[in-house]
């Protein structure tokens, strides 16, 4: 007896529908812009400057990037995107181009100073100066590095230097029309460097120590600083000015042995004049002997030129904190940066008018946060610290500097104060200060109640010179200052002052509080952040490591940290932020490419604002949230299913432009409606959704309140077959005429669950029976000594 199946109904796999994501509407998260606002154009050391003959100027800098003027220096701005990591730059007459080399074996070159091309150096190693003659490039650097290019810059060779006992860093390259001097060292081995070559490929070591013994002891233990060609002998300057010089780079003999307080680190002619810049300044000379100091810079210890070039009309030299000054005489010079370039240390809002404080009695101010105005504040003495009281501004700072003022434009010194004072606060009604007298040594605090008369108190919470933060709570009713070692002090009237246990080494550099209460104090060291609710008992954030906190501020939602980690040590530079002071999290950010100092945030213009070292000023805004976006089009990966299978995704992955992290989340659905439990990235098909059209809903969330969602295209599944669960067959072993015949083994099953009727058609010789369609047939003499079968037909 045979067991047909008659063929079921044909399966049907929809297509894809088009993709469209749904995108909330936007909120903000943590994400924050920030730009350089002072000084300008750059707040970095300058190492080089370039000019093409024909009016474009160009500057590097190894933090701030590459600036660029296009008359003749008096004005400059910078290039964008940022080029960071140049040291020094030239102009190539040959290749008409400028070329720029400096970290990470990196090195641009330029028909305009506007778009840059990079290539490769050679070696690995930093380079700090580079020169063209005869056609060749020279460069050189770190450990004796000196590396060529022949094609503009294009390919570098690694060429061999002369062994020495020593290898220190190589600072200038000069070309004389025939042969080129190298110079350097210092370093940890207090020696000089210098060597000659034809050709930038064959170097020669030379010794000029006959002309360094002509010199005072020790005119050589910063190494070579600054070389030049006047066209008739190449002049070399070493420390405190003391100059040497050779017509031939061989034979050598001593110059200048008059010591000048000066650390050179250029050196330049102009047809008639040597100017040497370096530390303190720019020094000329007519002769490279007897040298007259004529541009004084910033009283900061750490003030520096470090780059010279005389364009065949002036002398443009720059250097730190991004200052740039041009001369036709080398006598008299202008200012072409903007802003001031002296360390600020902190900054405070008050009658709708920023004011920052720092070195050298430096007072800007600013509307809006933009556009800074240098203030004449009446003094040279380090302001450390200034607060607005409602009525006025009030800044203390070292050497007995006190001053107040109504508008933060006009400032009044207060007399009778000769200590420092380190800090200043205002609790509505009392100023009070913090800091030390005595020679230095007596820890002292101050009350006022309005700024001009003080009254001396003898003790700061035992913070002595080292209050580094202070703060009146509200909330707890509370002065609450930080200092080193992991002090703590409080006090609720500025008077009485009670030493406080964080249980920490930390060297607090601020403190800070939400408004209600909660305290935030940071530093360097281990832990980095401690918080409190009360000011007495402080718990260490654990979670806050890979960050140098200078600075903290509260936004009203969250405390920020803005980063110096990457200045020191090649991190992601970024805010860190914390609802709490205890859980911390890094928000990649640039800061305009700075350390920080101090930080505030104006709740009026929802600005953050960030002060540091050369006057550098920051302003931060906190940027809107963009949605996330899938990267393709989400699909069921299947090309058809039945009950049973097993279906996943393609095309899921999303990405997000605040780099926010994304959790993905999934729903399988079976006509449109959720399938209980089916979150999953994959979905084994179950019998309920048999003969239903399959989708999966895909979402990907910011975790700010943002998100992306989109719909497969719907797979209907295929229709499974019924099967026999046995053999059908004749149940009878034999059978005579008049027999009524029945069948066994004709159970079915559907994995689908459909209900399955069966159909029969019993036949006699391979041929229908007419009308014998039943389960049973009963033999009748027309089929004597025929072959009886039965075709059974299961239909879902």
């Amino acid at each position: 007896m045979r067991q047909p199946l008659f063929p079921i109904r044909p399966i049907l796999l929809a297509s894809l529908a088009a993709f469209t994501p749904l995108l909330p509407t936007p909120a903000l998260a943590v994400s924050y812009n920030w730009q350089l606002v002072n000084p300008k154009p750059v707040g970095d050391l300058i190492g080089g400057v370039a000019s093409d003959g024909v009016g474009i100027y160009v500057a590097t800098s190894n933090i701030g990037g590459i600036v660029r003027s296009t008359d003749a220096g008096a004005t400059w701005s910078a290039v964008t995107p940022a080029i960071t990591g140049m040291n020094a730059v030239i102009w190539s007459a040959t290749h008409s181009r400028f070329v720029a080399v400096g970290a990470g074996s990196k090195c641009y070159t330029s028909l305009d100073g506007l778009t840059w091309t990079p290539s490769a150096l050679r070696g690995g190693r930093e380079m700090f100066g580079v020169v063209e003659g005869g056609g060749i490039l020279v460069a050189v650097g770190d450990q004796g590095s000196v590396i060529t290019s022949s094609d503009a810059g294009a390919n570098w060779t690694l060429q061999s230097f002369p062994t020495m006992a020593f290898y220190e860093t190589l600072k200038q390259v000069a070309w004389n029309g025939s042969q080129f001097l190298a110079v350097g060292g210092g370093g940890s081995t207090g020696s000089v460097m210098m060597a000659t070559s034809p050709d930038g490929v064959t170097w020669t070591q030379q010794d000029p120590a006959a002309a360094i013994a002509a010199l005072p002891l020790n005119a050589s233990s910063s190494g070579f600083l600054g070389a030049t060609w006047d066209g008739a002998r190449w002049v070399v300057s070493t420390a405190n000015l003391y100059t040497i010089a050779s017509s031939d780079g061989v034979v050598w003999s001593a110059l200048n042995a008059a010591s000048m307080a000066h650390y050179p680190r250029q050196l330049g002619w102009s047809g008639l004049q040597y100017c040497s810049v370096g530390q303190y300044g720019a020094y000329v000379s007519s002769d490279g002997a007897t040298w007259s100091k004529t541009l004084t810079g910033s009283t900061s210890a750490s003030w520096t030129l470090n780059s010279v070039l005389w364009d065949g009309v002036q002398w443009v030299v720059a250097g730190m904190g991004g200052q740039i000054f041009t001369s036709p005489d080398g006598i008299t010079w202008t200012e072409r940066s903007t802003g001031v370039h002296d360390k600020l240390s902190r900054g405070v809002k008050g009658n709708g008018l920023f004011v920052a404080v720092g070195d050298a009695g430096r007072i800007v101010t600013s509307p809006d946060g933009l556009t800074w105005t240098p203030q004449t504040s009446g003094t040279t003495a380090s302001l450390r610290d200034v607060t607005w009281t409602g009525t006025q501004f009030v800044a203390v700072g070292a050497s007995g500097a006190l001053l107040t003022s109504p508008d933060g434009v006009v400032w009044s010194p207060q007399v009778g104060n000769t200590a420092i004072m380190l800090r200043v606060a205002w609790n509505g009604v009392t100023l009070v200060a913090t800091g030390y007298g005595g020679g230095g040594s007596i820890p002292i605090s101050w009350t006022s109640p309005d700024g001009v008369v003080w009254t001396e108190h003898a003790s700061n919470g035992s913070l002595g010179t080292n209050a580094t933060g202070l703060i009146w709570d509200a909330t707890l009713g509370l002065f609450v200052q930080a200092g080193a070692n992991g002090g703590i002090a409080t006090s609720p009237d500025g008077v009485t002052w009670t030493p406080q246990t964080s249980g920490v080494a930390t060297s607090f550099s601020d403190v800070t509080s939400n408004g209600s209460g909660l305290l935030v104090a940071v530093g360097l060291g281990t832990p980095k952040a401690v918080v409190s609710s009360d000011a007495v008992t402080w718990t260490p954030a654990p979670s806050l490591a890979a960050v140098r906190p200078y600075g903290i501020t509260w936004d009203g939602v969250r405390f920020l940290i803005p980063d110096a980690t990457s200045r020191y040590n090649g991190a992601t530079p970024g805010v860190f932020t914390s609802p709490d002071g205890l859980n911390w999290s890094l928000v990649p950010s640039d800061l305009a490419g700075m350390p920080v100092n101090s930080a505030l945030f104006d709740a009026a213009t929802a600005n953050y604002l960030a002060f540091d070292v050369a006057g550098k000023i920051a302003l931060g805004k906190q940027a809107a949230n963009l949605p996330p976006s899938f990267t393709g089009t989400p699909a069921i990966a299947n090309g058809s299913a039945v009950v049973g299978d097993t279906l996943t995704l393609s095309a899921t992955a999303a990405t997000d432009p605040n780099a926010d992290p994304l959790t993905t989340t999934y729903q399988w659905r079976a006509a449109g409606v959720a399938i209980s439990g089916a979150t999953g990235a994959s979905y084994t098909v179950a019998q309920p959704q048999a003969h239903q059209a399959i989708d999966a809903v895909v979402s990907v969330d910011d975790g700010f309140g943002l998100t992306a969602t989109a719909t497969t295209a719907t797979l209907t599944l295929l229709n499974t077959p019924p099967t026999f669960t046995g053999t059908p067959a004749v149940a009878n072993g034999s059978a005579l005429v008049g027999d009524t015949l029945t069948l066994s083994g004709d159970a079915t099953s559907d994995g689908d669950g459909d209900t399955v009727t069966l159909s029969y058609q019993w036949r006699a010789g391979g041929v229908a029976i007419p009308g014998a369609t039943a389960a049973t047939f009963t033999l009748t003499s027309t089929q004597a000594h025929q072959a009886i079968d039965c075709l059974v037909t299961a239909d879902d």
